[in-house]
């Protein structure tokens, strides 16, 4: 069995209590830039799950498709810690 992702303080993330931000940003092994594109993912997904302020449709597609890239190296970066500790075992 996996072990949980490993913050900064030792603390597992725990995503039921709205604080994901909090959680990216103790992340150790990703950098800034993704941190941050992260939580801009996370408030894009909010606004649309709640639909906050009336989310403008076309306004979310575009948001969405300048996110795709990042998230999609989000993934490549979480293969390759997965795959360092797993080599770790």
């Amino acid at each position: 069995m996996m072990k949980p992702l490993r913050l900064k303080n030792r603390e597992s993330p725990d995503f039921s209590r709205g604080e994901c931000q909090t959680n990216i940003e103790r992340l150790e092994f990703i950098d800034e830039n993704m941190k941050k594109a992260l939580m801009e993912a996370n408030g894009l997904r909010n606004r649309l799950v709640h639909r906050y302020n009336q989310t403008d449709d076309l306004i979310a597609f575009v948001s969405i498709k300048e996110l795709l890239p990042k998230i999609e190296e989000f993934v490549d970066v979480i293969e390759r810690w997965m795959w360092e500790k797993l080599r770790e075992k």
